[in-house]
């Protein structure tokens, strides 16, 4: 059971995460070249699918990206596991994430 909370908070803290990449997207759409840069860093594989959906919302328009961003489907699950947006936050961002998930 430890292992299925364990696997919970991790889904919320990425949630909550993306959440907030999402509204610092929404003030600062530059900052989608981090997440282009990323994703061109992306290895082949089995996560390729992901980078493909990844590389489409990133083409769209930001609202559509937004969206997804805050999504709790399934598919947006998956693919925040093969997020590009690493760097975007602050570590004092990202830490305040990981106070309030618990």
């Amino acid at each position: 059971m430890a292992t299925l909370d364990r696997h919970v908070s991790a889904e919320r803290r990425s949630l909550a995460y993306h959440r907030s990449v999402a509204r610092k997207l929404v003030e600062q759409p530059a900052l989608l070249t981090k997440a282009v840069e990323n994703l061109g860093r992306s290895p082949s594989g089995p996560q390729s699918r992901y980078v493909a959906i990844w590389r489409q919302l990133l083409d769209g328009p930001i609202e559509d990206l937004v969206v997804f961003l805050g999504s709790d489907s399934e598919l947006a699950k998956d693919c925040r596991q093969a997020s590009p947006f690493a760097g975007l936050l602050t570590p004092q961002e990202r830490w305040s994430i990981w106070r309030d998930a618990r």
